[in-house]
């Protein structure tokens, strides 16, 4: 009697079973300054959508997922200080045309890529959190009682020209 082999197939695509590892891993790595869609490079990881479909589907990990990007944010906001912080490369050797080194010479190449580093994070973090981190020169006074704006433009609005008013 022939033995028959079962040979077994290799799975194919990657994981969309929620396991709490798989899902604790994820949130530890977003907490700590990763991106979802890098995570989610990683042959062992789920696609984005996968991830997103777990976290629309539990409200647990849900929050967790919310939890890790205010850490995130927080990360990001740090990288911000590191980089500005970092004079390494700021300058450099200077070869004279005998092929010695001279003076330090300012790499601008450099100082404009960290500041494009920092301008980056900047726009980032005023999107991940724009009450913390947005750009504040857009006011909405409204008719909100509490804001004392609110107030002071009422104030205002009966002794000069109102906005919006023509005038030559």
């Amino acid at each position: 009697m022939n033995k028959l082999t079962i040979k077994q197939e290799k799975k194919i695509g990657r994981p969309s079973s929620k396991t709490e590892d798989r899902a604790n891993a994820i949130i530890d790595r977003i907490a700590e300054g990763e991106s979802l869609r890098g995570i989610c490079r990683d042959e062992e990881m789920p696609t984005v959508g996968t991830f997103l479909k777990w976290v629309a589907e539990d409200t647990i990990l849900m929050k967790q997922y919310a939890r890790a990007m205010e850490l995130r944010a927080e990360v990001v906001f740090d990288e911000m200080q590191e980089i500005a912080d970092d004079a390494t490369n700021d300058f450099m050797d200077k070869q004279n045309q005998d092929g010695s080194i001279g003076d330090k010479a300012l790499n601008a190449e450099h100082i404009q890529r960290s500041k494009l580093r920092i301008d980056t994070r900047k726009w980032i973090l005023s999107r991940m959190n724009p009450k913390k981190y947005g750009d504040n020169s857009k006011l909405l006074l409204g008719n909100d009682p509490e804001n004392p704006l609110t107030a002071l433009m009422a104030q205002i609005s009966g002794s000069t020209l109102k906005p919006n008013d023509d005038t030559e």
